[in-house]
């Protein structure tokens, strides 16, 4: 649904709304329950976990979708949550142990490493090794401040590379595991909003 500041929402390039992040959030998670999302950009999940009585973390590399998610909440009277600016890698560091009960993701592109990089750092010579070795290290950090037995969820894309389709989602699965997830299941999310591109 088009709510709960969609107009500024959309200006992310990958934005997801909050009623489909509510959906995860409402099943791994109960009231007062703490959500962490390290790649939080506008706050989908932010608004979510606040419209379902949650308490929720978010780390945002780029102080311009930090910025949209405070209009959001000011706009549509919703709580705020804890959107912290910086690199998520250096952030999950400072996350106390076994105090996370759900994290939820939606990593970036790996071949936009603007989008997971940090600023003063020179662009990796190749993104998709960087990224998931950047990866690695943050579900490695996160891992240790989630609760035991509880649940992360991760939204994976493939992508088109040198004229080549790339099957990411064994590679987030593959990352997740070595550091110390273990996969449950998969779910397929049809985005409506795209058009059907046969490959």
């Amino acid at each position: 649904p088009k709510i709960f500041g969609h107009t500024l929402r959309r200006k992310h390039p990958e934005y997801k709304s909050p009623f489909l992040m509510g959906q995860l959030i409402a099943f791994f998670t109960k009231a007062g329950d703490i959500v962490l999302d390290p790649f939080a950009g506008t706050g989908a999940s932010l608004v979510a976990a606040s419209l379902l009585g949650r308490e929720s973390i978010g780390f945002e590399i780029q102080k311009k979708w930090c910025e949209i998610y405070y209009e959001i909440c000011n706009r549509e009277g919703i709580q705020k949550q804890k959107l912290v600016q910086g690199h998520c890698v250096t952030l999950a560091g400072f996350v106390p142990p076994e105090s996370v009960d759900f994290v939820i993701m939606d990593p970036p592109n790996p071949l936009k490493p603007d989008d997971w990089t940090d600023p003063d750092s020179d662009a990796p010579g190749a993104p998709v090794d960087a990224f998931f070795n950047m990866f690695h290290e943050l579900v490695k950090t996160l891992r240790v401040s989630m609760k035991w037995g509880k649940y992360a969820a991760i939204f994976t894309r493939n992508i088109y590379q040198d004229g080549r389709y790339v099957y990411m989602t064994p590679m987030f699965a593959a990352a997740a595991e070595d550091a110390g997830l273990t996969l449950k299941g998969e779910k397929i999310w049809e985005n409506k909003a795209e058009k059907m591109r046969p490959f």
